[in-house]
């Protein structure tokens, strides 16, 4: 295709990755928080807009709303191609999310910083968590002077990006009326950056979600924590070889005298004793079996009761897991079809941008179109009034 002449409007919507560093190096536009970048060059009126889109879950709306953020052409220092290499983590998701293999880098070095805007007179209060992470990005990335934006190279002609790299010229201005025809021609107003305590932004490990619990047994539950997701079934004889202490005491005191019963009738059967003797020495030892009997069953009873109330603890344990359980799934399927939501929204307002997109770059041809006739016809007059001026002179 033949190259065009820098001076020619243009406008460009594609996908971006910024990356800058803040305390380490961060990264704003991989999925699933898609970031996309809004160019216009009118190189001939030496106006220029340069704003990065960013569609978020507010609190106050049930769709989601865009953020930009804009780089004000008049402070673009240096825009030149980034000598460095695509970063794994990016090209992996060029390739995998926005189906591009040709990733480029674009370096830029501004003298101020870049700022961000919102609807006017609306909240950017976040709905979630990662809609919050998302924002406080955007606006570590407006407070950052230097940053790469990688783009895939098939969004752009050669010439479009000569043209975005002419803004280092130092002599374009932003589009007249760009905050006030933002939102539908609502306006837009600049939110305020400031940063927290006495150091930097927060990092993303310090921003990112906890992990989810995990749902394995504890080993030791306490009441703070909740019942363990996991229980072991009951199991009789592993109850009994963890038995309290008491419960072997009495087991070996009723063994212990058992036998000794054992033994005394045995003595009884094969002594020579009178007999008033062994009646009376019998009675004894009937006496102490029939408590020994009784001892026998209290423990017994004690041993019913024991695991009655055990039996009650796991079941009641297991219904509060079940409970926990479920209502870990509940949250997580509500989580997944958010997120499911959230895409299908991202799509139907990527679409839409890309609609927006097409109109005004119709329009904007329409307009050159009707401009160069205007000057034909200009020109077609004023050929004509020579023309009669010489007849009418000659």
């Amino acid at each position: 295709m033949a190259s065009q002449p820098l001076d020619d409007p243009f406008s460009v919507s594609a996908p971006v990755i910024a990356e800058w560093r803040e305390d380490d190096v961060r990264c704003l536009g991989t999925s699933p928080q898609p970031l996309s970048l809004e160019l216009r060059i009118h190189g001939a009126e030496r106006q220029a807009s340069l704003k990065l889109r960013l569609s978020l879950a507010l609190s106050d709306y049930r769709k989601k709303r865009n953020i930009y953020l804009l780089v004000h052409p008049e402070r673009v220092l240096e825009a030149r191609p980034y000598d460095g290499p695509v970063p794994d983590r990016i090209r992996a998701d060029f390739t995998k999310n926005k189906g591009a293999e040709d990733a480029v880098g674009v370096g830029f070095r501004l003298k101020e910083q870049s700022v961000v805007l919102a609807q006017s007179g609306t909240s950017t209060q976040p709905k979630r968590g990662s809609s919050a992470y998302a924002l406080e990005s955007l606006g570590s990335l407006s407070r950052a002077t230097s940053f790469v934006l990688y783009v895939s190279k098939s969004s752009f002609e050669d010439w479009q990006l000569e043209s975005l790299y002419s803004l280092a010229d130092g002599d374009f201005r932003l589009t007249s009326g760009e905050l006030e025809s933002l939102y539908g021609g609502k306006g837009a107003t600049i939110i305020p950056q400031t940063v927290d305590g006495a150091g930097s932004p927060p990092s993303y490990h310090e921003l990112a979600l906890s992990p989810p619990p995990q749902l394995g047994l504890s080993a030791e539950p306490s009441a703070a924590s909740g019942p363990p997701v996991k229980k072991r079934k009951y199991n009789a004889e592993a109850t009994d070889s963890k038995a309290p202490a008491w419960r072997a005491a009495i087991q070996q005191r009723l063994d212990a005298l058992t036998e000794m019963v054992g033994e005394v009738r045995k003595e009884i059967a094969s002594a020579a004793a009178p007999a008033m003797e062994t009646r009376g020495l019998s009675a004894r030892v009937n006496d102490l079996a029939s408590q020994l009997d009784f001892l026998r069953d209290q423990v017994s009873s004690m041993e019913q009761r024991l695991e009655m109330k055990f039996e009650e603890k796991l079941e009641s344990r297991l219904a509060e897991a079940t409970d926990d359980i479920v209502e870990q799934f509940e949250q997580r399927l509500e989580k997944r079809m958010e997120e499911i939501s959230d895409d299908m929204e991202d799509r139907f307002h990527q679409h839409d941008q890309e609609w927006e997109v097409k109109l005004d770059d119709t329009l904007i041809d329409m307009k050159e179109e009707a401009r160069q006739r205007v000057n034909e016809e200009m020109l077609t007059v004023e050929d004509s009034i020579r023309a009669d001026i010489r007849h009418a002179l000659s």
